[in-house]
């Protein structure tokens, strides 16, 4: 698959920002809505996805700001159905380590909303884990 049509899939694949924003479910989120969302007219949205015309880079780096996802992330070949599980599981695995480093242990309950909110602030912040977030949750125990 070529670069710029990857571009495309992997943008796809962040639709549920967009529901998340308009409070809807995704599977009722149109392609003119996620395109007026992104900020372009419907027709360049339509031209991608039949594969009539590709995304250019200039492009995808502004619809990564306005996802705020890291640049280049939809550059990247084949994002996976399970990488929101594969972010959970690692915010879960980073969250435990942590508490077992500085000996700190909350119950399973507490510390499930903390991953929680580690989780959804990475989900928005283009899948990065936020250690200093983290510590500042930690400080309460």
């Amino acid at each position: 698959m070529k670069l710029e049509t990857q571009r495309f899939v992997n943008l796809v694949t962040f639709k549920w920002k967009c529901a998340e924003y308009l409070n809807i479910d995704v599977s009722k989120l149109t392609d003119k809505a996620y395109a007026d969302w992104l900020g372009i007219a419907p027709k360049y949205y339509s031209n991608w996805k039949q594969a009539n015309k590709f995304m250019n880079s200039v492009s995808a780096r502004k619809f990564e700001a306005k996802l705020q996802i890291a640049t280049y992330s939809l550059d990247v070949m084949h994002i996976k159905d399970d990488i929101f599980i594969t972010f959970q599981l690692d915010c879960m695995l980073k969250t435990r380590q942590y508490m077992l480093d500085n000996k700190l242990y909350p119950k399973s309950n507490v510390e499930a909303e903390i991953v929680h909110k580690i989780y959804q602030d990475g989900k928005a912040h283009g899948f990065k884990f936020n250690l200093q977030l983290l510590r500042k949750l930690s400080v309460s125990l």
